[in-house]
């Protein structure tokens, strides 16, 4: 179910339960088709908020339902035909197809937390580099540190000169390592004098002519939670007027104008949606999307008239922007914080669109799951040691698997990275989990195997158009008895391991240790 619309109007999915709970206190939801004599169910609704004045009138975007049959690849394959009719990705920058590990690194908190100064930084990305990172993202590196002074892009001179900092950027890029500079435009911080003077006339309006508020983030301090404390909050800013972009526009040229690769947007999907001040030039309660699309566009243009290989990247692109920004930062945990409240992380996105890179963030001390999926996934590791305000040799356990993971990696560069990811299309697969001393009883062996413990994918190497198949045991205890086919295929494979530089061959029979991965390739 959705909207064919590419002008990014807005519509909202909204599922409800009538007539309501069985028994609300365990939320039991009936299973007969009336109760009380009502019918019993779910209603799903397409809700739109065109806000038409009297007299007006507007043309809806259509409202498309496709029913379908199979697993959720087969369902987004409708969306797919449809996106092929618009899409058209912008194109990317040649030197990031060398390049499937960064190093994110925190500079300075909201709250002045001075971690790391401009001089600091060679010395840390010449670490990174030596621990196989080719490129450093950092965050916090401007004026008041990380969501400080929102949207203004200049240095901070508590952590030195700004031509330091530019001649850090130039160090560091000498060395083959890439900087991003983490980036926010989608708000406006209310404690700098600049927002009544500034910002406040470009700031989202609501209905009663009130800002639109953002409420801002706790994670640095305790001060932070308490309400009334030292968040960082704002309003939220109006992407339709052509004052703010104008303003934007002058903010992002100086990050270009620091020789940096590329940025990195934050928060790039903003949660807020609408603007209701016709003083910016647009319609009462317009979609602000639309003006974030006309903003990357400016973006773009300013970058290509700086430099043909300049990188725009952000966290969490919808699809209309990924045609800008091809490279998205996500969070793949499992459990309710993960990728945001899914149970367990699904590839949709790389498989609606396999030639976007995403980067998601490696956190643990021990974190060979996290970077087994990236393998699986096909995606950029991203180290991030205390929660990315740490070096990156501070997790060593962590790097030293994922300098094992690159190495595979570049063993079948053309298949399991440059390759198109299929996710599990193409593959018949059986898993049981057994513990080291089953060979010999069968008593030992488990048959139930599911997501996260296993996770499987098939990319196919667009050379010459055999598949590989990677597969990553995820179990902490368990070896994974595997049996793999592939539709169309001899099933005849070279097997690679994540721990030995031995090519064995089988027939899709096959043992994976536990928190290990081993790739099947066509031969």
């Amino acid at each position: 179910m959705g909207m064919h619309d590419e002008e990014l109007n807005i519509v909202n999915f909204v599922h409800e339960l009538k007539p309501g709970y069985l028994d609300s206190k365990n939320k039991r939801v009936p299973l007969t088709d009336t109760i009380g004599n009502k019918p019993a169910g779910f209603v799903v609704s397409a809700v739109r908020m065109p806000f038409i004045k009297p007299g007006e009138s507007m043309e809806l975007p259509p409202m498309v339902i496709h029913l379908y049959r199979g697993t959720w690849h087969k369902g987004i394959e409708p969306y797919k035909k449809w996106r092929k009719t618009w899409f058209r990705a912008k194109p990317m920058p040649n030197w990031l197809d060398s390049i499937d590990s960064w190093l994110t690194l925190h500079m300075n908190s909201p709250e002045g937390g001075c971690r790391y100064r401009y001089k600091d930084l060679a010395d840390i990305a010449q670490e990174a580099k030596d621990h196989g990172a080719g490129a450093l993202q950092l965050i916090g590196w401007a004026r008041d540190g990380q969501d400080g002074a929102e949207p203004y892009q200049d240095t901070d001179p508590r952590l030195g000169t700004h031509e330091e900092f530019k001649n850090a950027i130039r160090q560091i890029e000498a060395l083959g390592i890439r900087v991003l500079l983490m980036c926010k435009f989608k708000w406006a911080d209310k404690s700098i004098p600049e927002f009544k003077s500034e910002l406040l006339p470009l700031a989202l309006k609501d209905m009663y002519g009130n800002f639109v508020q953002f409420d801002g983030y706790a994670y640095q301090t305790m001060s932070q939670y308490l309400t009334g404390g030292s968040r960082r909050t704002g309003a939220g800013l109006c992407h339709l007027s052509q004052k703010y972009r104008n303003l934007a526009l002058r903010e992002f040229k100086k990050i270009i104008e620091l020789g940096s690769s590329g940025i990195l947007y934050d928060e790039l999907a903003s949660s807020m949606l609408m603007c209701f001040d016709t003083s910016h030039r647009h319609r009462r309660g317009e979609s602000n999307f639309k003006g974030s699309l006309k903003l990357a566009d400016e973006f773009y243009q300013a970058a290509r008239r700086a430099r043909n290989d300049f990188l725009m990247a952000g966290e969490g692109p919808n699809d209309h922007l990924s045609r800008y920004y091809p490279v998205s930062y996500i969070r793949t945990w499992n459990g309710q914080w993960g990728s945001w409240n899914e149970k367990n992380h699904i590839a949709a996105w790389k498989f609606m669109n396999p030639d976007m890179i995403f980067a998601t963030c490696v956190t643990g001390w021990d974190d060979r799951e996290m970077v087994n999926q990236c393998l699986v996934y096909g995606y950029i590791i991203n180290y991030e040691p205390y929660n990315f305000k740490g070096r990156i040799t501070d997790f060593p356990d962590t790097v030293a698997y994922g300098i094992k993971a690159q190495k595979l990696r570049r063993k079948l560069w053309h298949y399991i990275w440059k390759g198109k990811f299929n996710d599990t299309l193409g593959i018949e697969a059986s898993f049981s989990f057994a513990s080291e001393s089953s060979s010999n009883n069968s008593s030992n062996i488990f048959p139930n195997v599911e997501k996260p413990d296993c996770l499987y994918s098939a990319f196919e190497n667009r050379e010459n158009h055999k598949r590989a198949v990677i597969i990553a045991n995820q179990h902490p205890e368990y070896q994974l008895k595997a049996i793999i086919s592939l539709v169309n295929s001899e099933n005849d494979f070279d097997v690679y391991d994540m721990e030995n530089d031995r090519v064995e061959r089988c027939s899709g029979s096959l043992t994976v240790n536990r928190r290990s991965v081993k790739v099947l390739v066509e031969r």
